[in-house]
């Protein structure tokens, strides 16, 4: 038992990703505030990144998914926004505070300053701002334990 949780940790160190980090408070699903999408928050690198990974409708009346039109590179246009990183570059300030990175915004096409905030173990504060967070909105986040059947459902 000792040997396997000693390798455990190495290959976590030798990965870059600190131990405390796996267990953050900030990581797992959650619900947006409008309970339009679903965002896994996760470990990437040295850093807390997300995606949307459920959205409560995700493709038009056509059936065709809904894509990232308004996002302001042409190339990123067509990719469906189920999926998409919504969330990223966070940097660890202590458990459950992470600041320095952004969220997306698919309705204006663009990235805003933003801090993440675990509030209890099952709600988020995300707050996006510009230039500091006085210049901003915050929404909270809801803990689910479940991705409802991820994009497709």
């Amino acid at each position: 038992m000792r040997k396997s949780v000693l390798i455990s940790a190495l290959a976590l160190w030798i990965s870059g990703v600190p131990a405390l980090a796996l267990s953050d408070p900030a990581f797992g699903l959650w619900l947006t505030e409008d309970a339009r999408a679903i965002v896994e928050i996760s470990p990437c690198s040295d850093k807390a990144c997300g995606r949307i990974v459920w959205m409560d409708e995700p493709f038009h009346e056509d059936g065709s998914p809904k894509v990232d039109l308004n996002n302001p590179e042409e190339r990123l246009q067509s990719r469906t926004l189920c999926g998409i990183p919504l969330v990223g570059d966070f940097v660890r300030e202590q458990p459950g505070s992470w600041s320095g990175g952004f969220v997306y915004n698919p309705k204006d096409g663009k990235k805003y300053e933003a801090k993440i905030t675990a509030l209890s173990n099952d709600q988020l504060e995300m707050r996006g701002f510009v230039l500091v967070p006085a210049f901003g909105q915050s929404q909270t986040w809801t803990r689910v334990q479940d991705a409802r059947g991820g994009c497709t459902g």
